[in-house]
């Protein structure tokens, strides 16, 4: 099986995030979670898997959701990329 870090490496590299360390945190039904070590700090990579009988935007949600926190006073929000 092919690295998930080969499919994410032109995004990872136009971050700025070269020869990363990273650590799996989560993989679930819906998604895979990393920490990724860059010398600025902590990072998180999530990937979510695609099923053929589901279409919503996972990605879109939770973007969506993070707007919502800050929105509404929340300041330790991640800020997504």
């Amino acid at each position: 099986m092919k690295n998930i870090f080969d499919k994410y490496s032109d995004f990872l590299k136009n971050q700025g995030i070269k020869n990363p360390l990273y650590t799996e945190i989560k993989s679930g039904r819906n998604s895979k979670v990393w920490i990724i070590d860059t010398p600025e700090g902590k990072k998180i990579l999530k990937h979510y898997r695609k099923h053929k009988n589901d279409s919503r935007d996972r990605l879109g949600t939770e973007f969506e959701f993070l707007q919502f926190l800050e929105n509404n006073g929340i300041k330790n929000v991640p800020q997504p990329i």
